[in-house]
């Protein structure tokens, strides 16, 4: 069985078995998720959006998502409505947890304490 370990049934002796795992992207990923579609990133995320993997985001992955797609360099490889139907495709399949726990000093970057809080909460 790939995934979650086996768990007990409730009321019973049977094994369920949960055959996905949970995935949280960070910005970076689905930024270039969203402008190129023969990416690793895109790959990710479109193994995600198969149910392959359950897509696990919060706000502040969706609010720092939502400001990359809007800088220049975005708007050169992904037009506006392209980045915001992607954004709605993100706010759609993943399933938000949050407000996210204080974490910090855990990443390497302040910023990229978020995603491990997601993570966390996410589990």
């Amino acid at each position: 069985c790939h995934g979650r370990p086996p768990r007990r049934a409730t009321g019973c002796s049977a094994i369920a078995c949960h055959a996905t795992n949970r995935a949280i992207l960070g910005t970076n990923v689905l930024a270039a998720a969203a402008i190129d579609r023969a990416s690793i990133p895109r790959s990710l995320f479109e193994h995600c959006l198969l149910r392959r993997d359950e897509l696990v985001t919060s706000p502040h992955i969706l609010g720092e998502l939502e400001e990359a797609l809007q800088k220049p360099y975005f708007g050169v490889h992904a037009p506006c409505a392209c980045a915001q139907q992607f954004l709605a495709i993100v706010r759609e399949a993943a399933e938000l947890v949050g407000p996210v726990s204080e974490i910090r000093g855990i990443a390497a970057h302040a910023a990229d304490d978020s995603v491990i809080a997601t993570a966390f909460d996410g589990k």
